[in-house]
């Protein structure tokens, strides 16, 4: 995906799952970045109903959407998932918190953590870091001005 070619590196996830090497988190994350930053996003939504949906592992797909820099449809999916029965684990939750963060967009990572607690998550280590980084990066603007 670096070297844009994606054509390719599907081919080389079919070959591992031919030879029977099991993707992980990581390797959906990398296809979903990749096909999201060669603006194949609907390419990106077919793996996902195809292959990601039924494995359970929410967090790439919010991950390449973030990255793309497709934060409200990050935050759409988000709610859907919950909306369809599935619990969006910490981990989706904070990806999609830190992107607000890197936006400025606090009021957003807040409704975002009030979501989180509505499904029956807590916020944990990472969540809070990520907002301390917010209100620190916030508090750095302010002084610049």
């Amino acid at each position: 995906f670096k070297l844009r070619k994606g054509v390719d590196a599907m081919c080389v996830f079919d070959q591992m799952a031919k030879a029977g090497v099991s993707a992980d988190n990581t390797t959906y994350a990398i296809i979903i970045d990749g096909l999201c930053l060669t603006d194949q996003v609907d390419t990106a939504k077919r793996f996902w109903d195809d292959v990601i949906w039924p494995s359970g592992r929410h967090d790439a797909f919010l991950k390449g959407l973030c990255r793309f820099g497709s934060l409200s449809d990050a935050c759409h999916f988000l709610y859907e998932l919950a909306d369809s029965g599935a619990v969006p684990n910490v981990v989706c939750h904070n990806i999609v918190i830190d992107e607000c963060s890197r936006s400025g967009l606090r009021r957003e990572a807040y409704q975002i953590i009030e979501e989180m607690r509505k499904n029956g998550q807590a916020p944990d280590a990472v969540t809070w870091r990520i907002l301390d980084k917010l209100h620190d990066s916030r508090a750095l603007a302010v002084e610049g001005e």
